[in-house]
């Protein structure tokens, strides 16, 4: 599947998966500074789509999403900034997330690493959270088999580059499709949308 196609699916993806979720009582931002904040950070166009499905949940404060694709559609729930390509070097997004992440948040960061833009800023916002000694957990999501032996290679490059790898945790795709048979592409994302969020839970469990 091409570039192209994958983020015209992903765009068009209907979320039924969203349906399953009891809505709770979503927070964006914290009336109490002394209060910790649990701040989810996307980063990708794949990691919006996850947003959706996780959003409403107890617990969950605030929302960002960077990516060089931004939905045309607005969100209040989530803080989408947009990236244009000479942001992508290293200095400018040090900076950037000194400007956004500042504060001593709970930091769960959620992305695809078989693309460019996801993978790029996975290994920078991860080597950057632990040299500002952040509390963060990392979620990264391998690309399907069929998406080609680049994007795994590129995925397995940023894995073997993230330092705190006792934070990290991987949700294969590819896993949903040898479990459950040949899935459409709508069902296998709705699995990881699952995952991402039972991963979700159990990062608030261990810090309560």
């Amino acid at each position: 599947m091409s570039n192209i196609d994958r983020r015209d699916f992903l765009k068009g993806l209907t979320l039924t998966s969203a349906t399953l979720f009891v809505p709770g009582v979503f927070r964006l931002g914290m009336e109490d500074s002394s209060l910790e904040t649990n701040h989810l950070i996307g980063l990708g166009s794949a990691s919006y789509q996850v947003f959706l499905t996780l959003q409403g949940q107890p617990d969950l404060h605030r929302m960002t999403v960077l990516d060089t694709e931004i939905p045309d559609e607005e969100h209040l729930n989530i803080a989408l900034y947009p990236l244009k390509v000479q942001d992508m070097q290293k200095n400018s997004l040090y900076a950037l997330f000194d400007n956004l992440f500042s504060k001593n948040d709970n930091y769960f960061i959620f992305a695809s690493i078989g693309r460019t833009t996801g993978n790029i800023l996975f290994r920078q916002l991860a080597n950057w959270m632990k040299s500002q000694q952040k509390e963060h957990r990392l979620v990264a999501m391998l690309p399907f088999h069929f998406e080609g032996q680049k994007a795994m290679d590129w995925s397995k490059e940023a894995l073997s580059a993230i330092p705190d790898k006792d934070r990290l945790s991987i949700v294969e795709l590819e896993n949903f499709r040898k479990k459950h048979g040949n899935l459409p592409l709508q069902s296998a994302m709705e699995l990881a949308h699952l995952e991402v969020l039972k991963l979700w839970e159990i990062d608030q469990v261990n810090v309560s």
